[in-house]
């Protein structure tokens, strides 16, 4: 079930409002003297797919290698040179480190409150998601030269041979 609100300029205080109780009983606050309108699903369906439909995206998603084409973009020099590095450590630790909070933070300022979203845990933490995305647009942004940054970001990030992991690991 799902709600919308009605301004108070749009209602008439003659609105009958039989699902008021239905809205109240599912915790769905319905303040005194205004409207709820409240959709109700009338037919039967298996909730679990309904659901699962309802979540899923009807566009087309870009691939991670799409994205960071876009995301080296976001990526300046400044916040590359802020990016700290231990040794023996791989750039993924990096950005998981509290040093490189800043980086973090401006990279997902440049984002959509959606794709953030995306990019963190409950506690606001980069996920494994974010950390990959931002490896991503890093690679891209460092080795840009045309299409360059793209081609050998696919070969390093969506190859599986093991060969070629081995070199992309070496870099890193």
């Amino acid at each position: 079930m799902l709600s919308d609100y009605v301004p108070p300029q749009f209602a008439s205080e003659a609105f009958n409002c039989p699902h008021c109780a239905v809205a109240t009983s599912y915790g769905i606050p319905v303040p005194a003297g205004e409207v709820a309108l409240v959709r109700v699903r009338s037919s039967q369906v298996n909730r679990k797919e309904f659901a699962q439909e309802a979540n899923t995206s009807a566009a087309i998603s870009v691939s991670g290698i799409e994205q960071a084409r876009t995301d080296s973009d976001k990526i300046s020099i400044e916040m590359l040179s802020g990016i700290v590095v231990g040794d023996n450590e791989s750039i993924e630790d990096a950005l998981r480190a509290s040093r490189n909070r800043s980086f973090v933070a401006q990279f997902l300022s440049k984002l959509p409150d959606t794709e953030q979203a995306r990019m963190v845990d409950a506690d606001g933490r980069i996920n494994q998601d974010g950390v990959r995305r931002m490896v991503l647009g890093i690679f891209v942004s460092v080795f840009q030269a045309g299409d360059t940054g793209l081609r050998l970001a696919e070969m390093a990030f969506e190859s599986t041979d093991a060969e070629i992991r081995n070199v992309v690991n070496g870099i890193g």
